[in-house]
């Protein structure tokens, strides 16, 4: 956790390693002056054989006090040896700084095991939730009243807060992409719902990505077509505004499944299994271009437009999708597992 003091409004307010240089830069932009006047220095000395003599000290202040200006400086975060001091003077900090890790480690051991050991998986995740919800509730005692400056420790308490929040949500989100995988659409639409708004607040797009996708896919498995097609059509412009293809290749296997799930009748059959099999190979060129990285994801693709295949009566042509895509799904199991 970072700490920043803004030499124009004299404020101070913290951002997370990842998002600071952003959140700075909008900061300066609202807190620089327009214009800075530069005072008038004094003439250079006539060049001599010795070294020419300091500014005169009124004048490298005003400098100082320029640079300051132009360039805000950043507030030295803790160090180490003042954190691990002031942890050693709050043995409840320091309580609640180990829970915190022991929270972090459930999370990555979880999703260590999400595709390779569902089971474990969702011990480890919810055990993480609930441990993570209980901090929560202790960590919040602990926090800078709204608008003031915080005293060192109150800043390693924010750092706290915002670990574990962090944390939370991406509990969440994995929980989320297990009981979809498992099938249980319904309880997945709930953690991807509960897990999205902290996602946003503190904007981690990548994850407010899969909870968006996640709901969409949800509300597919539930039935609901038109809604799930409408979100994921929004998720589309967002992956291909960030030209994120493997984004955008999960999107289109989804907007994919979707049309392909939709009712159809001789009006309207053949309308709906086009937008299928346009979105289904837009999803197999996306991922093959990234299949040495994401083979399961290849894998996936050709199945779905096997099923497009299939379902418009080239039974032929599916086969060989279906084929390659049992391949393709072996490989990428072996690549999560391991030889």
């Amino acid at each position: 956790m970072a700490t920043k003091s803004c030499s124009r409004c004299k404020g101070a307010f913290y951002c997370s390693v990842a998002c600071q240089k952003k959140d700075w830069k909008r900061h300066k932009k609202l807190c620089t002056p327009a214009t800075v006047e530069v005072p008038n220095l004094p003439p250079p000395p006539p060049p001599t054989a010795q070294a020419p003599p300091a500014p005169p000290a009124d004048a490298m202040g005003a400098l100082r006090d320029t640079f300051d200006l132009l360039n805000p400086k950043l507030d030295a975060a803790p160090t180490p040896l003042s954190r691990a001091e002031l942890y050693k003077q709050n043995p409840e900090l320091r309580q609640l700084r180990d829970k915190v890790d022991d929270c972090i480690e459930l999370v990555n051991d979880g999703n260590d095991a999400l595709y390779t050991s569902p089971a474990k998986a969702e011990g480890k995740l919810r055990a993480a939730t609930n441990l993570a919800s209980s901090l929560l509730t202790s960590i919040d005692k602990h926090k800078p009243p709204p608008h003031t400056t915080p005293t060192p420790l109150q800043q390693v308490v924010m750092s706290l807060f915002f670990d574990i929040t962090h944390t939370l949500t991406h509990a969440l989100t994995s929980l989320g992409s297990l009981k979809e995988m498992t099938g249980s659409a319904r309880e997945a639409l709930v953690m991807y719902q509960t897990a999205l708004p902290q996602c946003e607040a503190h904007e981690d797009h990548s994850t407010a990505f899969t909870c968006r996708v996640g709901i969409g896919n949800c509300y597919k498995a539930t039935g609901q077509l038109q809604k799930a097609i409408d979100v994921l059509a929004l998720e589309l412009e967002f992956a291909r505004t960030q030209r994120d293809e493997i984004g955008e290749a999960i999107v289109c296997c989804s907007l994919s499944k979707c049309y392909g799930s939709l009712p159809f009748n001789r009006e309207t059959f053949e309308g709906n299994m086009e937008k299928a099999l346009a979105y289904a190979e837009r999803d197999v060129v996306l991922s093959a271009k990234h299949s040495s990285d994401y083979p399961a994801q290849l894998g996936a693709a050709h199945c779905q437009l096997a099923s497009c295949l299939r379902k418009g009566g080239d039974h032929k042509k599916a086969k060989e999708f279906f084929d390659s895509a049992v391949q393709l799904l072996q490989e990428g199991i072996i690549a999560v597992e391991g030889p």
